[in-house]
């Protein structure tokens, strides 16, 4: 049987993180779920639920400036959307839960021991109090996790 790939073993390291955050005082009641999939806005419960989206790899090479060594770094984006239906689903609320989802992926910056860094790349947050109080929000991270050293003229 193969191992598993690196790449699943962070993802899977992110879907426990985001599973582990803790209840907020006044905002939500712990997370409900976490899903790997296209949200289907017409099942989603009132408790928190993440969507991690990973649109895939990319390898980046650095040349070695001149030494005949180089670097390879695979790079992955974990997109974590968080779709809240709330008595009231305002701006507070939901800047609260993005800082709770941020700080809860970049306390292990290194997914367990399989990636090299973590890093936020950005936020939104859109509350609609219309007719339903919704609030969405898309929490953006680059997380790099293998890198290779070796002659950058070989490198693929």
């Amino acid at each position: 049987m193969p191992a598993t790939p690196v790449r699943e073993l962070v993802l899977e390291n992110v879907k426990t993180t985001l599973q582990a955050i803790e209840s907020g005082a006044d905002y939500f009641n712990d997370v409900y779920s976490v899903v790997r999939t296209a949200p289907n806005l017409a099942n989603i419960p009132n408790e928190l639920t993440l969507f991690v989206f990973s649109p895939g790899d990319s390898n980046v090479t650095r040349d070695g400036r001149g030494s005949p060594t180089g670097l390879t770094e695979t790079q992955i984006l974990i997109n974590v959307i968080a779709i809240i239906s709330h008595e009231i689903a305002s701006d507070t609320h939901a800047n609260q839960i993005a800082h709770d989802i941020e700080k809860a992926v970049l306390a292990d910056r290194q997914r367990g021991g399989y990636a090299i860094n973590t890093f936020p790349l950005g936020r939104d947050v859109i509350s609609d109090e219309s007719t339903e109080p919704w609030a969405f929000l898309t929490i953006r991270f680059q997380c790099f996790y293998r890198h290779d050293f070796a002659n950058p003229s070989t490198q693929r």
